[in-house]
């Protein structure tokens, strides 16, 4: 299918970039921290809800005062996406000034109720000098903190942790503190913590390179439903498979590993593993047998989800047959696909399907 070399692209990049990709900005999570629970009249429990909504919609629709006052007041009654909402406006400058005293102030108090991305923004106020003394060393700190806690993207809490402790003003000491407490974090059962020691292992940084011992973190955080370490491991059997050298059986043994991962992925919500979850049924690597139905419900779920590469692909198959020919299905799909973000892949794409409407395969109607 059309969408293999489209998989394939994907799962070379997820490994390309997953480990040690250098000085990634984190981008903090919409996906909050419940309210700070708080004993108070039931006919109150709504009021900060309500505030922060009204300040939510006036943000977006750039009207900051009017965003800053109702967020302040949902902030002082107890929510916690209010404060982390407000380090935001405050720390990105989006409509307004950038103070970042002030997101200091509200990332500090959110972080204190246990918000993983308010934690890592302020170890990048510290990374950077933003708002208060550049400080690699309470940097760090901040994003051991944000990686034993939980949460979090483990990926770039992990590539923020490696890029301040590259920096050869940190002492032995003090790598040898971070390493410890995040291996006592990994043995601990923490999956980031996992996730981390695997990358560092992997990597050589913090602690001395072994393979062996960097796929047995990362398996163990797998297990432990790290979504990072699940696309690690998937894509490396993924890539393997695909060797010219391999044997038959090999190849066979790699696909089964690496769909089973992704499959895990995708059953933990990663729109990407889906894609490779849906390949694996229609055409049946690593899972021996075909189910077209099967595969086409993973690739919608991703559409529905967002992920504009399952919607193309899904344009794909009503182009070229794999579901009933369908001119103006398609075309709605690859505008849905460029609407979502793949904006030149749509592009290519209904360049062709033009091309295929012009020459007859599609009926008029």
């Amino acid at each position: 299918m059309r969408h293999q070399a489209k998989l394939k692209y994907i799962a070379a990049c997820l490994l390309a970039t997953l480990l040690l990709s250098g000085l990634i900005a984190l981008m903090a999570s919409g996906a909050l921290a419940g309210l700070q629970q708080k004993s108070k009249p039931a006919s109150t429990d709504t009021a900060p809800a309500m505030a922060h909504g009204r300040g939510e919609r006036a943000a977006k629709a750039r009207e900051i005062s009017y965003a800053v006052k109702h967020l302040k007041l949902a902030a002082k009654a107890g929510s916690l996406a209010a404060e982390l909402q407000l380090g935001h406006l405050y720390a990105d400058g989006k409509g307004a000034s950038k103070n970042y005293a002030e997101a200091l102030l509200w990332y500090s108090r959110a972080a204190a109720e246990g918000s993983t991305p308010a934690m890592a923004r302020i170890g990048d106020l510290y990374r950077s000098g933003h708002g208060v003394k550049k400080n690699y060393r309470t940097a760090a700190g901040w994003y051991v903190r944000a990686i034993v806690h939980g949460g979090g993207n483990a990926k770039h809490l992990t590539a923020d942790l490696f890029a301040v402790c590259k920096q050869p003003s940190l002492s032995p000491a003090l790598r040898a503190s971070v390493l410890n407490k995040i291996r006592n974090a990994a043995v601990g059962g923490n999956a980031n913590a996992m996730y981390t020691m695997g990358a560092a292992r992997n990597g050589g940084v913090l602690a001395e390179r072994s393979r062996t011992k960097a796929l047995l973190w990362l398996r163990r955080a797998g297990r432990a439903r790290c979504v990072p370490a699940m696309l690690y491991l998937a894509g490396r059997r993924y890539l393997m498979r695909l060797t010219p050298h391999q044997a038959p059986s090999e190849a066979a043994h790699d696909g089964k590993r690496a769909f089973y991962w992704f499959h895990r992925a995708a059953l933990a919500g990663n729109t990407d593993a889906m894609l490779f979850a849906s390949d694996g049924r229609i055409d049946g690597w690593g899972t021996g047998t075909k189910n077209f139905r099967a595969g086409l419900a993973w690739l919608r779920r991703a559409a529905s989800l967002g992920q504009p590469v399952a919607m193309a692909n899904i344009g794909d198959m009503y182009a070229f047959g794999e579901l009933p020919r369908n001119y103006f299905k398609a075309l709605h799909w690859y505008k849905m696909a460029s609407a979502a973000g793949a904006k030149k892949l749509a592009a290519s794409d209904i360049k062709a399907l033009n091309t295929m409407y012009r020459y007859g395969i599609f009926t008029k109607h």
